[in-house]
């Protein structure tokens, strides 16, 4: 059985590979706009209540939790960091 994760889930320093987002409309097409789109890979920076910044495609962007809630994704264990970072020639984003 696969765990469902969802992108609120993120600790401080973690990485995650987008799979959906469960919006619809305006704010899902924002969203997209912004880099959250399937196969991204996005980092959770820094967390406080309600809002979380995240990297993704180089910027910063933070989402309340009520948004980052609607996007799944895979966590990036280390190993796959560290691949996906080699082929990216050092930029972790």
């Amino acid at each position: 059985m696969v765990t469902e994760h969802r992108l609120s889930s993120l600790n401080t320093g973690e990485s995650c590979i987008i799979h959906s987002i469960e919006h619809c409309g305006s704010l899902r097409r924002r969203l997209m706009e912004l880099g959250f789109v399937p196969g991204a890979k996005a980092g959770c920076l820094h967390r406080s209540s309600g809002m979380t910044a995240f990297s993704i495609s180089g910027t910063v962007i933070a989402l309340r939790r009520c948004d980052s809630e609607m996007i799944k994704v895979s966590p990036l264990r280390l190993d796959s960091i560290q691949k996906h970072t080699s082929i990216t020639r050092g930029k972790p984003f």
